[in-house]
């Protein structure tokens, strides 16, 4: 039973095994890409459509995510997920979090606030799923040794 992606290289014969495999990786980097192209639509559809550029302040959270693992992970997402650690991997771990739930806060905030409308908001929250999604993703694939 073919139950990961990546076990196709024991399925395909020797010779054919690099193409595959190569079709393999852009297809899901190709997907990882508009994955987060539509994030990013999204949140400018959330501004453009009701003619108010402040939720826009939560795409300064995407930004801010990733940084923990770039400058405490060594680029890898492989820290997240262990209980191993020690000082710098636990600042890494409390930054993280804390940027990921300002993602989700700074719409909640804004909205209540009366600064933006209950639509802004919303379209906010799927872009964020889909932001969330497209990190588990490539973490996901990023833990495979073949890639």
């Amino acid at each position: 039973m073919l139950t990961n992606v990546l076990d196709l290289p024991w399925l395909v014969p020797r010779g054919v095994r690099g193409t595959w495999m190569n079709l393999i990786i852009s297809a899901v980097l190709a997907g990882l890409a508009f994955m987060f192209s539509s994030s990013i639509l999204l949140q400018i559809l959330a501004c453009a459509l009701y003619n108010n550029w402040w939720p826009l302040l939560s795409a300064l959270m995407y930004v801010l995510v990733p940084m923990p693992c770039l400058f405490f992970g060594g680029g890898s997402t492989q820290f997240l997920t262990s209980r191993d650690g020690g000082g710098w991997i636990g600042a890494a771990k409390f930054l993280t979090g804390a940027s990921t739930v300002g993602s989700l806060a700074i719409p909640i905030i804004l909205r209540h606030a009366h600064m933006i409308d209950t639509g802004a908001m919303f379209i906010e929250f799927v872009s964020f799923f889909i932001f969330v999604c497209t990190v588990l993703c490539f973490h996901r694939v990023s833990l495979e040794d073949d890639w």
